[in-house]
């Protein structure tokens, strides 16, 4: 799979996708990484993810938090922004942004490995408290960056 030829990066596998990103494994000289590049046409709505996974306890997705555009490029500069301000362990730290040659622009996070929660719960798994606390940190962490609000 090739998603720009101009990026440098060894695809390993896609991950995952919504409404405005195509969400990429990709291989760094330090290790797995993320990448999210801009759609170049929306998927609907239904495409949309919101999420949060648990990687050593907890880690966020940031999606398209705060963002209420059908801009892809839009989201992803965006997500871009929000994770530079975004300081806390559980949340993956931004590697690179920029734009592809085609005008797309992209991203390039640290992989976070772990499970969601929805998965958790559907195998009948609860959250633990010290999980539930480690949430609460990192969303007064996210509010504090004044990326998201409560």
């Amino acid at each position: 799979m090739v998603i720009s030829p101009e990026l440098p990066y060894r695809v390993l596998r896609t991950l995952d996708g919504g409404a405005f990103t195509e969400v990429i494994k990709v291989q760094l000289p330090r290790g797995p990484a993320v990448l999210k590049v801009a759609r170049r046409v929306p998927l609907p709505a239904q495409y949309s993810t919101l999420g949060a996974a648990l990687a050593g306890g907890i880690a966020f997705h940031t999606g398209s938090v705060g963002v209420w555009t059908p801009d892809p490029n839009a989201v992803v500069t965006a997500e871009a922004a929000q994770l530079k301000r975004i300081a806390h362990p559980a949340f993956p730290k931004l590697l690179e942004a920029g734009q592809t040659a085609d005008g797309r622009n992209y991203l390039v996070m640290e992989r976070i490995e772990g499970e969601t929660w929805r998965d958790k719960i559907k195998r009948g798994e609860s959250i633990s408290v010290a999980t539930l606390a480690a949430f609460a940190s990192a969303l007064d962490d996210v509010c504090r960056a004044g990326t998201l609000a409560y």
